[in-house]
């Protein structure tokens, strides 16, 4: 399916996107199914690198993987990371 929208609307779902640390494609799929009554309310939409933005912080995959391997170290999943 190709939907069109204004420029206007393109700019603004590109920067929500940005902000929540998301790809516009999933961004724009959440939207549709809230609109549509589809959506899960309670799912969460921010990724690991958005969700801190609002904060002032500004955290980068290679800080998330190196805290998760940190976090993982001594744990039966430490083979993953």
């Amino acid at each position: 399916m190709v939907i069109e929208v204004p420029t206007e609307l393109e700019t603004a779902l590109k920067t929500e996107a940005a902000t929540l640390g998301v790809p516009t494609e999933i961004y724009i799929q959440f939207v549709l199914k809230q609109a549509s009554g589809l959506g899960d309310a309670r799912k969460p939409l921010i990724s690991g690198l958005g969700m801190w933005k609002e904060y002032g912080f500004n955290l980068s995959e290679e800080e998330i993987d190196e805290n998760r391997r940190d976090m993982l170290k001594n744990s039966v999943f430490a083979e993953d990371f």
